[in-house]
């Protein structure tokens, strides 16, 4: 029987380190308005789920990031 490696007690800190959610609050407004741009544009209105789903990407998209690239010392 194998036992499973246990995290570092610092490695879920360390993570929260490495992403910065003020960041992703900061860049939110852009692409938001980006959005609305596009959607004026096609002639449709903006809808909560666009906004919903644009969340979602770009902070998913941003924690990613800032989570695989570490930051150099």
């Amino acid at each position: 029987m194998t036992a499973l490696a246990e995290p570092r007690p610092g490695a879920v800190r360390a993570f929260l380190n490495l992403v910065r959610i003020e960041h992703s609050v900061f860049a939110l407004p852009f692409a938001y308005l980006a959005a609305a741009a596009a959607l004026k544009r096609q002639g449709t209105g903006v809808h909560w789920l666009d906004l919903g789903l644009i969340t979602v990407a770009m902070v998913g998209a941003r924690t990613f990031a800032m989570a695989a690239i570490p930051p150099r010392i």
